[in-house]
């Protein structure tokens, strides 16, 4: 359901992250492959495991918007506002798993989740949630 434009379910409808406004196939692809090696265990798991070069700045905020991210436990104003430090957590994971740096015990540094600290922001209005929901789904 990441590929097909949308599809149907019992009392739901599931709208590909490849039609959001923003995302794009590779992207999506990237993280469907990341997600297939093993699940995301939370949001900096997630900015770990994803190459900044691929899933970029404009696909977090169109992720964040949709609500592709929610799942994560992250209040959407909060991941917003939290873009920059996402997009640093996922460059630093891969330039360590690039540079092959470990940590003292031999761990590879891009194995760790580290902490992701989000700023504390005054949530979204429903209507505004709604709205930027809209923008990227294309209404």
């Amino acid at each position: 359901s990441s590929f097909r434009p949308f599809e149907v379910g019992e009392n739901r409808i599931y709208y590909s992250l490849a039609a959001l406004k923003g995302v794009g196939d590779a992207a999506v692809e990237h993280i469907v492959a990341q997600r297939g090696e093993k699940p995301f265990k939370n949001l900096a798991d997630f900015c770990e495991r994803v190459d900044p070069k691929i899933v970029g700045k404009r696909v977090f905020e169109s992720l964040i918007m949709a609500g592709a991210l929610d799942c994560f436990g992250h209040d959407r104003a909060s991941m917003m506002s939290g873009v920059e430090r996402m997009m640093g957590l996922a460059s630093l994971a891969q330039q360590n798993a690039v540079s092959g740096q470990h940590d003292i015990f031999g761990a590879s540094l891009g194995a760790q989740s580290q902490a992701l600290n989000l700023p504390a922001t005054e949530p979204w209005l429903a209507a505004d949630r709604l709205h930027r929901e809209f923008q990227v789904v294309g209404f």
